[in-house]
């Protein structure tokens, strides 16, 4: 007998290359069977999700969740498991000094899947009254390259922050530092761009394949990826094809439809459109939650496919290393049943401008490890209960 089973939802496994109306059935936390037309009787539960969407859970790989040690984040389980995230990496919150509470406390109890980046400062961001410090001189070189060893497989990348607040006058020195840390730790890096004091020209030149440029789309005083006659900078085709990456990094300050709009016309798409939210940020505008953000650039023109491969495909492939599907029997049962909902919707960016639409993308429910961990109050659909 088979605790649940999820029938006449739609499929989507971008990594299996599968978008088809397919049942689920769930036994034990995996994934027992995934098939046309599984039979009722042999479940405890059986779940209607006519209509809906089935997907592997979300990837956030960008959020802020060292709840405790930094005034910046937020629980993990409140902010993910409603938008169907099951796995999120958290920005560079916590640094050496902070890195293995967040492991002892954050990462070994919740029930989200928990990543993080290790950032290059010490104290990590730990309140944005106290900006990180990014003297080179400070930085526990050594220290960073032990806790990289020491937490194989949860660290996923180094972290700096190139705003004004924090460059001061170091300038790109920094950053070269923190690029040659993240070889050395056979990592990637990866670089928040907002306001920052030195050209976006030359901190493309120092990233390499792999590095991952963060709020590609802010507008928010120097260094934007635009000129001043609103066209894209050469130098950033030219990194996306050494293999460097592009980073959404919404949050609430870094979503500039402008921007967005711009690059989009000249061709230019994100590898990432990741939340960066934090207690500041989640069910708060600009931001509010994942599956929002998700639903404007639904409405900038990608489609539902594309995001989901985003937040699934994608971000495991910078975690793991690869990516060979999800649903698909053995696998935990980390799943997301979406509806695309109609209704006329205003989104608004930090800036006050405003995009129309008319869809948002609205989690029903959401299942970690086999369990149900998240369901909307209002999810009936057909015979059957959604729970």
């Amino acid at each position: 007998m088979n605790d649940f089973l999820i029938k006449n939802g739609r499929v989507v496994d971008t990594a299996l290359g599968i978008n088809d109306v397919i049942d689920i059935a769930i036994k034990n936390d995996i994934i027992a069977e995934v098939g046309k037309n599984l039979p009722v009787n042999n479940a405890v539960r059986v779940i209607d999700a006519d209509g809906c969407y089935i997907t592997p859970g979300l990837v956030d790989y960008h959020a802020h969740i060292n709840y405790g040690s930094s005034d910046i984040c937020f629980r993990a389980e409140i902010g993910c498991f409603p938008s169907g995230v099951t796995t999120c990496v958290d920005g560079g919150s916590a640094g050496v000094s902070s890195y293995e509470n967040f492991y002892n406390t954050i990462v070994c109890s919740s029930q989200v899947n928990i990543k993080g980046y290790l950032n290059i400062s010490s104290v990590g961001e730990t309140a944005h009254s106290c900006p990180e410090e990014l003297n080179p001189a400070l930085f526990e070189i050594d220290k960073i390259l032990r806790f990289c060893k020491k937490y194989e497989g949860n660290i996923v990348g180094i972290k700096i922050r190139l705003g004004a607040p924090m460059v001061r006058n170091f300038g790109i020195e920094p950053l070269k530092v923190a690029q040659k840390v993240a070889k050395d730790a056979g990592i990637p890096l990866t670089v928040h761009m907002i306001d920052c004091p030195v050209p976006v020209k030359d901190v493309l030149a120092v990233l390499s394949a792999g590095d991952i440029y963060c709020h590609v789309f802010h507008n928010t005083g120097k260094g934007t990826i635009l000129d001043q006659n609103g066209k894209l900078l050469p130098e950033l085709f030219e990194a996306r094809k050494r293999g460097v990456l592009f980073d959404v990094s919404h949050g609430r300050g870094a979503g500039s439809f402008t921007v967005a709009k711009a690059a989009l016309e000249q061709g230019f798409k994100p590898d990432l459109i990741t939340s960066d939210l934090s207690r500041y940020s989640l069910y708060r505008s600009p931001a509010y939650t994942v599956n929002y953000i998700m639903s404007e650039f639904l409405h900038l023109g990608f489609t539902f496919e594309e995001l989901i491969k985003m937040y699934t495909e994608t971000s495991a492939k910078l975690i793991y290393g690869k990516c060979d599907g999800f649903i698909k029997p053995g696998y935990l049962a980390d799943l997301a049943i979406f509806r695309l909902v109609d209704k006329p919707v205003t989104f608004v960016d930090y800036k006050g401008e405003k995009l129309n639409g008319n869809k948002i993308i609205k989690c029903e429910m959401t299942f970690k490890d086999g369990e149900p961990v998240f369901c909307q109050v209002d999810s009936q659909a057909g015979p059957y209960p959604v729970l």
